[in-house]
């Protein structure tokens, strides 16, 4: 599972065996340590309500995500999810949780990605 924040805006990406441990019912989660006193860890957890929710407490970011569209989702050609969430700002939350295609120019430790749509198509 891979997080990318900048500004408002937070994108999750999972590879294929995310995407089947999250339709089953799995909570994914993953953490960065910066020292024996500090981390920060998120979530993603899925849930029988079908709204997206986002929030932080402490050092844990959770997002919330409807069972029955995870399920769907895994066996459609569909990218992912995007979901505002209104947060008092004018600005809202932007959350994105998408699979994770490899890239065209192949990387180490992309076999679990999902194949890239666009591999093999000629660009003019």
């Amino acid at each position: 599972m891979k997080l990318r924040i900048k500004d408002n805006s937070i994108r999750i990406r999972l590879n294929q065996t995310e995407v089947t441990e999250l339709s089953g019912g799995a909570v994914l989660r993953s953490k960065t340590v910066f020292s024996p006193v500090s981390q920060f860890q998120y979530s993603l957890v899925p849930w029988e309500l079908d709204v997206f929710n986002a929030h932080i407490e402490g050092d844990e970011l959770t997002v919330n995500m409807p069972i029955e569209k995870i399920q769907r989702w895994l066996e459609s050609d569909e990218t992912g999810f995007e979901f505002a969430q209104k947060n008092g700002e004018t600005v809202p939350l932007t959350i994105i949780v998408e699979k994770d295609f490899a890239c065209l120019n192949p990387r180490d430790n992309e076999a679990d990605n999902f194949p890239n749509p666009e591999e093999g198509k000629m660009i003019c």
